[in-house]
């Protein structure tokens, strides 16, 4: 008699557990999800939007408001930056997402790929600040932490995406010969 063992994959779960204190730095995510660790400096209530997990009913939210919102991050200089995301849904409880691409439009260098594989693991911003990321259960997370009221008024914060607004749909290859027809393969 032969047994099947099944390992159940817990991704919600999984992302709860693994990225307490911590944004995953999400390349499936077509938009940042502002979460416990923002500051949030406003929200445009005059645009919502609905907000999918993996399954699309499972982790459904709707009426969700753009916005933007100010993190702290405390390098391994000990030197304290803020980040400001703009464009990305508020959610004010609940884990934050970075998306990689919404991070990368702006110009910022995403390199999500673990050092174990041959990546940097690091964002490397326009002003030349490096952000380690961490590799855990599989995920690329970042150490983020909702600011003081004094690094508030003593910081400038440097923006991480665009405050123009952002639609993911309008994302794609350049030149259509890249799009692969798995048919064909």
């Amino acid at each position: 008699c032969k047994t099947n063992h099944l390992r159940t994959i817990q991704v919600q779960q999984a992302v709860a557990t693994a990225t307490a204190n911590f944004a995953v730095v999400d390349s499936g995510a077509d938009t940042c999800l502002l979460g416990e660790e923002f500051h949030i400096l406003h929200q445009d209530t005059m645009r919502t939007v609905e907000v999918l997990g993996f399954n699309n009913e499972q982790g459904k939210e709707t009426g969700k408001h753009l916005g933007s919102g100010i993190c702290a991050m405390d390098l391994p200089s000990n030197e304290t930056i803020l980040l400001q995301v703009n464009e990305g849904v508020v959610m004010q409880t609940g884990k934050t997402l970075l998306s990689v691409n919404q991070v990368r439009h702006f110009g910022h260098t995403v390199d999500d790929c673990p050092r174990q594989y041959g990546g940097t693991q690091a964002i490397t911003t326009t002003h030349g600040h490096i952000l380690p990321l961490s590799y855990r259960s599989a995920l690329c997370r970042i150490t983020l932490r909702k600011p003081t009221k004094k690094e508030l008024d003593s910081y400038i914060p440097e923006e991480l995406t665009n405050p123009m607004p952002w639609n993911p749909t309008l994302e794609y290859d350049s030149d259509p010969s890249f799009d692969h027809n798995l048919a064909n393969v």
